[in-house]
């Protein structure tokens, strides 16, 4: 299905990986304050080959247009505001952070160190700076793509492998999911129609070898990491893929899901910063002592900082304070008749 130009069920499986990476930190930040039920832990281990995975395919599939623009205009588009979006919500989460988590070193020092060995909480952003150059390196030409395609996964097998392993863990992530980008980017197009029109196949298929693999392996090293986290992550892309497909249907699971995939920026760069100030100032007492806390909390935050965050978006929309989620204009491009793209 699409709507407006846009692929729904893409749309679905970006949100719900969104929805997967805010229940992961939201199980940390819940966790400071209340116990959190295992489940929760568990539940974020057996998904990690799909949740990334599949907000880098998704999200290099829908940078194509990007990537026909010239170079000036990609980067001030691109990078330059993924940059600006990545310096603002820096500044903000680290005087908040700074607040609630006293004994972490909040220093000047610490503050510029961020730019370069960004938080957990903003890497995507920061990723995505480099993903749109990467992937524009690559240019038209097969060659190009094959030469910038083979320097990112000698870079995912030696993260992957631990032949190398950087001191920011950022670093590392950059280097392992830079391939799911351009794949998404060069290659998703080809399997998209294959997996529209044999979506339970696919999907039965994908999901029992996924959930085979997740249990039968154990921890492998060296290679055997490298070769099994591909596989599970490639089992994965095509298991949730298909899973939105199927579901796209059912508007109580399409509905929101498609709205959360259209509006992962705000949810992203702000349910940290969100949720800390609720667990930390605003949560009564009383709620946190109710029978089950441990099960419901956790859910509870994930909607509290989703909802928040996108009234966060409209109001800074309503009160014209735009400079938040897009670039001020006397940074944005002026237009220029190379930098349009008729699609």
């Amino acid at each position: 299905m699409e709507a407006q130009g846009r692929i729904i069920w893409m749309d679905m499986a970006k949100g719900g990986s969104i929805l997967l990476v805010v229940q992961f930190h939201l199980s940390y930040i819940v966790g400071q304050i209340t116990p959190v039920n295992q489940i929760y832990w568990w539940l974020n281990d057996f998904l990690i080959p799909i949740r990334m995975p599949i907000f880098f395919v998704v999200s290099g599939y829908f940078a194509r247009r990007s990537l026909q623009l010239p170079w000036r205009a990609l980067l001030q588009k691109k990078t330059l505001f993924y940059f600006y979006i990545f310096s603002v919500w820096n500044v903000i989460n680290f005087g908040i952070e700074a607040i609630y988590y006293p004994h972490l070193d909040h220093s000047f020092s610490a503050l510029v160190s961020s730019w370069y060995k960004p938080a957990s909480i903003l890497w995507f952003i920061w990723a995505l700076m480099f993903y749109f150059v990467i992937a524009k390196l690559g240019g038209t030409k097969p060659s190009q793509r094959i030469v910038v395609v083979l320097v990112t996964l000698i870079g995912f097998i030696m993260v992957t492998a631990e032949f190398v392993v950087f001191e920011a863990p950022v670093h590392n992530q950059v280097l392992v999911f830079t391939p799911f980008f351009l794949f998404g980017a060069w290659g998703f197009d080809f399997i998209k129609q294959f997996l529209v029109r044999r979506t339970g196949l696919v999907f039965l298929l994908s999901t029992f070898l996924y959930l085979a693999v997740r249990w039968a392996v154990e921890e492998p090293t060296g290679l055997g990491a490298t070769i099994s986290y591909f596989i599970q992550a490639a089992l994965g892309v095509l298991a949730a893929s298909t899973a939105c497909i199927l579901s796209e249907s059912i508007a109580l699971v399409r509905k929101p899901l498609s709205y959360i995939g259209q509006n992962t920026l705000p949810i992203y760069v702000s349910h940290v910063f969100i949720a800390n100030i609720v667990m930390f100032f605003l949560i009564p007492e009383w709620l946190l002592n109710l029978r089950g806390s441990e099960y419901y909390m956790v859910p509870l935050m994930i909607v509290v900082s989703c909802f928040m965050a996108l009234q966060i978006k409209f109001l800074s929309d309503l009160l014209g304070q735009k400079w938040l989620f897009q670039l001020p204009k006397p940074l944005a491009l002026r237009e220029h008749p190379r930098s349009t793209i008729n699609v």
